[in-house]
């Protein structure tokens, strides 16, 4: 499930999921640090695929507001823990 709103470190980010990304149309997300905003490709059918890129983007998000903008430049490392943490809360058990 994708928010549409959350805070880290006290900023509030807004989540919004929009058929085309403004600007970047062959992007699936993107992380706007100046305006505190993710944006979400709708991707119909394919949740997972939403879900996935939600979190790859807000690994930007957490990298960028503890101001570690090197690792947020490092695509590989975002896509992995994104998808490592996309992974862990879909499947933890209560």
């Amino acid at each position: 499930m994708i928010p549409k709103k959350l805070t880290i470190l006290g900023h509030t980010i807004n989540v919004k999921r929009v058929k085309v990304i403004p600007n970047h149309k062959h992007y699936r997300g993107l992380w706007l640090p100046n305006k505190n905003l993710i944006y979400v490709q709708i991707q119909p059918g394919n949740a997972d695929l939403e879900e996935q890129t939600f979190y790859h983007e807000l690994v930007h998000a957490i990298l960028d507001n503890l101001l570690y903008i090197d690792l947020s430049d490092d695509e590989d490392l975002v896509d992995r823990v994104g998808s490592a943490l996309h992974q862990a809360l879909k499947t933890m058990e209560y």
